[in-house]
This record gives C-alpha cells, sequence and structure tokens, in this order.
C-alpha cells in the first residue's frame, strides 16, 4: 500500500541507490532514434554559470543589506528572487518518457511512497526548497493538498507488480494530466544492485487550486469568475460565474459546474452544469472516459443537455436574425480496443485496433426555419456512427514547450480512423463515411512535426453532401539558447475545403479560426488556408518575482467562396509581439499581454489590438481514438 512521506528534502538525484556501471549508461544513453539533446544546451551550460555567478553576488548584496531589519527582510523575500534560488537550467532533455524506467525493468515493485510537495517553494526538480516569505507560508498554510486516496485512485501500478517502463511513464503522465497538479515525477529506489525488488516513491506537487477573474466589459456589464480545482483536496472541482448587465430586463446571470476527474478510480469523468444567462438557459450531465492509455481496453460516455438560447442566423445575402432555439441534445458511445502484440515493423506493442459506436439525437422544440437543404444544424436528427480505428501512441518528456517549466508530455504515434453510418433526419435517411490520418514525431534534432488529412460527407442518392477536405500540420523546434534565453519556433498551417456544402454552411478566419483578435462579417466562405508562426523566448530574468517570455507572432489567411480561387484572394495578416509573465512567488497564474496590427483587414473589422488575456494548458493533438463523429466544418 502507498504511503504518505511529508518531509521536504527529498533529492530526485539522490533517490536512486548506486547502481552497477551498466545500469548507469542505460538511465544515460543518448541515441538519435530515442533521445534529443538540444544541441546548444551543453556548449552554453559553462557560459550560464559564469553570467550567473555574476547575477549571485548582486543579489547577495541585496539580501545582506535586506536583513538589518525585519520589515525589509520580508519584502526582500517577497519580490526578489535570487537567480541561486531559481533554476536556471530547468530545460529538460526530451528524451522518451519511459527511458528513466528501463534500467529497472521486470523488478517486483515493493513498496510505494507519496511525496506531496507545498505549493510554494519546493519544486519538482529541487524538493528541499523552502518557502521564505509569509505570504508563500501563508499560502502553503490555506492550500489543501491533494489526498492521498486520491492519487491512489489515479495510479495505474500497484505494490506487486513487475515495473514495465511503459507503465511507469504512463502513470508519471496521467498525474501531470490532473487539472490540480502543476507537476509530477516518479522515482525508483533500489538497496542493492542485484536486488529483485524497488521501492517507487511518486512525487506531486499541486497547484494552487482557488482563483477568481473579472471581466468588465463597459461600466454597466461584465462578470466575476469564482472556482476551486481541487475542493479540501478531494480531486471536485466547481465554478460559478455572476453576469450583470443593466441594459438586460434580468440585470444578473448565473452559471455554475461540478466536475470530478476521476470517480471512484474508475477514470470516468462527471460533470454537472448549471446556467441562467440573461436569455441563455441550460442545464446537463455528462460522463465520460476516454482511452486514456495505450493499454486502455474500454472507453464510452454518455450526455445529456436541455438548452434554452437566442442564435444569430447568418445567411450570406440578408442580415443576420436573432432567432429563439429551444433542443435537447443525447449522447452515447462507447469503445472496445484489442492490444497488438507484435513485433512487427509496422505494428508494435504500443499498438492497438479499436471498434467503437456512438448515438446522437438532437431534438428541437424551437428553431429557425428549417428545410432540407438549410439551416442544418437545427434539423431534428439522430446519427448511428460505428468507428474502426488503428491507434498507436507513446511519449516524449520535455518542457519549455507551451508552459514555462513544468513537464510537458508530447506524444508521438499515428492514427488511422474510418467513421462510417447512417443518418436519419427529418426529411431523409442518408449515409456518411469519413477517414482521417494523423501522424507525429520528432524529427531527429529539427524538432517536432505533427500532421493530419481528413475527408468525409455523406452520401444521398449517390451524390456526395456537405462533404469536408481538412489538412493541418503543427510543428515547434528543439530548444536554442541564445546568450541564456531559450527560444522556441511555432508554426501552424490549416487547410479547409468545403464540398458541396448547404447553402448558408460557412467557415471563417475570424479570431482563434485564423487570425487572433480580428472580426469580420466578410471573413467569411467555404474555404480557407491560414498560417501561424511564432516565436518565443524563455527570459532567464527575473525582476520582483516575475518571470518572462517575449513572442513574436505572424498570422496570415486566405478564405475564398465556392467560386473563388484561394491563392488569388486578399491576405488578411495579424503582427503580434507580446510578452507572458508569471510570478513563482505569488498567487497570480501566467498572463499575457499582445499588441497587434492588423495590415489589410476589412474596413468593417473589428480590431482586438491590446489583448490581456491568461495563459491556457496547450497540448499537441494527440493520437487516441475518441468518440465518433464526423468531421466538423470550421
Amino acid at each position: 500500500m502507498a504511503q504518505d512521506t511529508n518531509h521536504e528534502d527529498i533529492q530526485p538525484g539522490h533517490l536512486s541507490k548506486p547502481v552497477s556501471k551498466k545500469a548507469h549508461f542505460l538511465s544515460g544513453i543518448k541515441r538519435t532514434n530515442d533521445t534529443l539533446l538540444p544541441p546548444t544546451d551543453s556548449l552554453n551550460y559553462i557560459k550560464i554559470q559564469k553570467a550567473e555567478a555574476r547575477t549571485e553576488n548582486f543579489f547577495d548584496m541585496l539580501e545582506e543589506k535586506a536583513n538589518h531589519k525585519k520589515w525589509t527582510r520580508e519584502l526582500h523575500n517577497i519580490v526578489i528572487s535570487s537567480p541561486k534560488q531559481k533554476n536556471n537550467h530547468e530545460a529538460l532533455t526530451t528524451q522518451k518518457s519511459e527511458l528513466p524506467f528501463i534500467p529497472f525493468t521486470g523488478k517486483v515493485i515493493r513498496s510505494i511512497q507519496l511525496k506531496k510537495l507545498n505549493v510554494f517553494g519546493p519544486t519538482i526538480s529541487d524538493t528541499t526548497k523552502k518557502a521564505t516569505s509569509w505570504l508563500e507560508k501563508a499560502g502553503n498554510k490555506l492550500h489543501f493538498k491533494t489526498a492521498d486516496w486520491v492519487l491512489k485512485q489515479n495510479m495505474i501500478i500497484n505494490v506487486g507488480d513487475t515495473i514495465d517502463p511503459l507503465v511507469m511513464s504512463d502513470n508519471e503522465r496521467l498525474l501531470r494530466e490532473l487539472p490540480y497538479i502543476e507537476d509530477a515525477r516518479i522515482y525508483i529506489t533500489s538497496d542493492c544492485v542485484d536486488c529483485d525488488s524497488v521501492d517507487v516513491v511518486v512525487i506531486t506537487k499541486d497547484l494552487w487550486s482557488k482563483g477568481f477573474h473579472l471581466d468588465f466589459s463597459d461600466f454597466n456589464a461584465g462578470r466575476v469568475e469564482v472556482w476551486d480545482r481541487n475542493i479540501f483536496g478531494f480531486g471536485h472541482e466547481t465554478q460559478s460565474n455572476i453576469y450583470w448587465d443593466g441594459d438586460k430586463k434580468a440585470a444578473l446571470g448565473y452559471m455554475g459546474t461540478y466536475g470530478i476527474r476521476n470517480i471512484a478510480g474508475s477514470f470516468i469523468q462527471g460533470k454537472l452544469s448549471y446556467s441562467n444567462i440573461f436569455e441563455d438557459h441550460s442545464y446537463g450531465i455528462e460522463f465520460n472516459r476516454q482511452f486514456f492509455t495505450p493499454n486502455t481496453e474500454y472507453a464510452g460516455g454518455a450526455s445529456f443537455y436541455r438548452i434554452s438560447t437566442l442564435r444569430d442566423i447568418r445567411y450570406y445575402d440578408t442580415l443576420s436574425i436573432i432567432t429563439p432555439v429551444d433542443y435537447n441534445n443525447f449522447s452515447f458511445w462507447i469503445g472496445r480496443a484489442f492490444k497488438v502484440n507484435t513485433d512487427n515493423f509496422f505494428l508494435d506493442n504500443r499498438a492497438s485496433f479499436i471498434l467503437a459506436g456512438a448515438v446522437y439525437r438532437d431534438k428541437y422544440f424551437k428553431r429557425p426555419l428549417v428545410e432540407n437543404d438549410l439551416n442544418y444544424t437545427y434539423q431534428n436528427k439522430t446519427q448511428l456512427l460505428g468507428t474502426i480505428a488503428y491507434s498507436r501512441q507513446d511519449f516524449y518528456r520535455s518542457n519549455l514547450i507551451y508552459s514555462f517549466g513544468r513537464t510537458e508530455d508530447i506524444p508521438y504515434g499515428s492514427l488511422i480512423n474510418f467513421t462510417f453510418g447512417p443518418e436519419f433526419n427529418e426529411f431523409y435517411t442518408r449515409f456518411y463515411y469519413g477517414l482521417s490520418l494523423s501522424k507525429g514525431d520528432y524529427l531527429f534534432n529539427l524538432g517536432y512535426l505533427q500532421g493530419s488529412v481528413q475527408y468525409g460527407g455523406f452520401l444521398h442518392k449517390n451524390e456526395l453532401e456537405q462533404g469536408i477536405i481538412k489538412c493541418n500540420l503543427n510543428y515547434f523546434t528543439n530548444l536554442f539558447i541564445i546568450n541564456r534565453f531559450k527560444i522556441r519556433q511555432f508554426a501552424k498551417f490549416d487547410f479547409t475545403k468545403g464540398i458541396h456544402r448547404f447553402g448558408n454552411e460557412f467557415i471563417t478566419i475570424n479570431d482563434q479560426n485564423g487570425i487572433p483578435g480580428l472580426l469580420s462579417p466578410d471573413l467569411l466562405g467555404i474555404k480557407k488556408m491560414t498560417l501561424n508562426l511564432e516565436t518565443v523566448a524563455f527570459s532567464p530574468y527575473y525582476l520582483y518575482g516575475f518571470r518572462f517570455a517575449f513572442f513574436g507572432a505572424v498570422n496570415m489567411g486566405l478564405i475564398g467562396d465556392r467560386y473563388d480561387k484561394l491563392l488569388s484572394q486578399h491576405l488578411t495578416t495579424g503582427l503580434s509581439v507580446g510578452i507572458r509573465i508569471r510570478n513563482e512567488r505569488l498567487v497570480f497564474n501566467t498572463f499575457q499581454i499582445k499588441f497587434t496590427l492588423y495590415p489589410g483587414a476589412p474596413v468593417n473589422a473589428r480590431r482586438n489590438i491590446l489583448i490581456l488575456s491568461g495563459e491556457t494548458r496547450l497540448q499537441p493533438e494527440n493520437f487516441y481514438v475518441k468518440a465518433p463523429q464526423t468531421i466538423k466544418f470550421k
């Protein structure tokens, strides 16, 4: 049974007892086909050390002067973070997630210990660090650490199991994916070289689970959000939003959700939601279990929502019409994975064949005018969909990609997915088919590349309806170090084309669909192409406890109608520079300030030139099979 240890002095580097030279060699093996070492990391290490030595002397002088009086000492501890207290070498070697566990393959797990770090002070890479300021200490006392039984429910390893490096890395990743865990790491210790049994230490660090957000649309309208992602450390989460608008008949609105990430260790997620926001009213419940590891055999889910709202129904040649919409939405799906055990070159032991089926039902009580080729979204319909798929996936472990320093799990593998089945709508019955191919991997020292191709549509009277072709590429480079700045380049390409779409169906390159911060009714069509480029420089500097990442971005998009030549259309562009800021000592999350220009934007466009926003956790697209569904036209 797992044991809890609350000591704050375990050093990850000292967890493993001495092992043989062979085991030591295996744990540090570096090959281009399974380990990626940014070449500049080691070359710049000595230079970084010398530069840090000079800055440490400066901070030592400030600390010495501040220690003369209690109030200056406390102020110093709150706002100034000495570089020697920070892990300036936080860039991880990008490597396969299972690599650290390979030397212990086949050994029996004798015990599992849980070590839970304070929110403020220690880090996964340095568990000995202590909270020094009164604010940090108060924050640690106010926070409820995740309960032992919650962590145990999210473990897929048990005492008595033999070490499987892939399963160990899966469990480490599952802990990191929890919304209330900032980072997690699993270490293995052994009393001797030839021992048959080992001890496992699981180190976790919680996120500060409570927070709030204020948003003022103007002096007369806005909202306040309050949430707790880990209530009393039980792994439950709740969020409440209060809206107000003096121009509405009912000036106040409310939205609330309650969720459980893992119900009784089943890895089933549950969520209840309710909203009453001016003209929008809804409530619903959902349960879902994904294929969360390559060894997961069963997945599925069910949901029911009742929604009453107003929708902006837009037509190409007419003004938009605000229309009341009232409907029920029901869904159910189940999937079974069959593991492939083979040493074939194409199929490996982390591959699976998956069969899945789903039912979707929409029933409308109020809606806009509906015809067989008009306002398809609001048709009463039932879809029965099946999926046959091949999935293969593993992970690399890295960081400084989408976050400032937390460990990030980057999927690599491939997915082939064929979805098919009938749709029974209120006008006729037709058959859907769709094929998706996706693959992603590190390209040796060139970086990470993921791409997919999708094609699908409905067959009715031997003709294609609502067809779609989609292609996308996502890429980021390895980490480069230039004068202590850690830099990555990101690129994203998307192409979408509708085939025989219905009259008022369209896609857009507005805002998050292409050009962030730009909104225009003219940027509509049935085919589009977008390219998003971003360079991010993670700064080594700390100013009053704040950490900075600078970025510059170029976003470009083309959009055209049915008979337009896409490459001949007007190029819409957004040019951005900005900064992402994180304070590691205080409670505040990372936030972003971005300044953008839109050369050549439509005259009637709304431009968000200055944007203040929070940073969300982003992840590359993975290669797990999900609930069967049609390819979305967006």
